[in-house]
């Protein structure tokens, strides 16, 4: 796994840490998940030309035929081919309609851009509320290799 940044990333971006930790969980198990052993993962943050952060889930998995993307956000959207399954027999279609619904929510919702054979890369943004309105997450990348979320308020 690794993780990628860009210079003008800024240091704390404010959102709800609860949900961009949620998107990032499911996003990264699934890269894993598709990814052949010894594969690589990238999570990368790129800074918008607003103040806004997109976020990115690179693999080198199985990638997602063209006529199955319209399938992967639905509810209980599943893809029913025999490798798919295999990979993932426990699945129930429910983890990326959960992040396009979340994602809705922190931005301008989730992509994905995929071959089949090659892996995919799924991203989504998320607008900095940081100079706007009090949020209740501070996300700070600390290294070119780690990103911290912490969660601000007490309650």
């Amino acid at each position: 796994l690794e993780l990628e940044y860009d210079s003008n990333v800024p240091k704390k971006v404010r959102g709800d840490s609860g949900r961009i930790q949620q998107v990032l969980i499911n996003l990264v198990t699934n890269a894993l998940k598709y990814s052949p052993r010894g594969g690589t993962v990238t999570v990368r943050a790129t800074r918008s030309d607003s103040k806004d952060v997109k976020i990115e889930v690179r693999d080198q998995g199985l990638g997602i035929k063209e006529d199955n993307i319209g399938i992967l956000f639905q509810e209980f959207g599943r893809i029913t081919d025999t490798e798919n399954r295999l990979r993932n027999p426990k699945g129930i279609g429910l983890g990326l309609w959960i992040c396009k619904k979340i994602c809705s929510q922190l931005g301008d919702g989730i992509q994905v851009d995929s071959k089949y054979g090659q892996g995919s890369n799924f991203s989504f943004t998320v607008a900095n509320k940081l100079e706007e309105e009090p949020g209740n997450i501070s996300m700070a990348f600390n290294s070119k290799k780690q990103a911290v979320a912490e969660d601000d308020d007490d309650d």
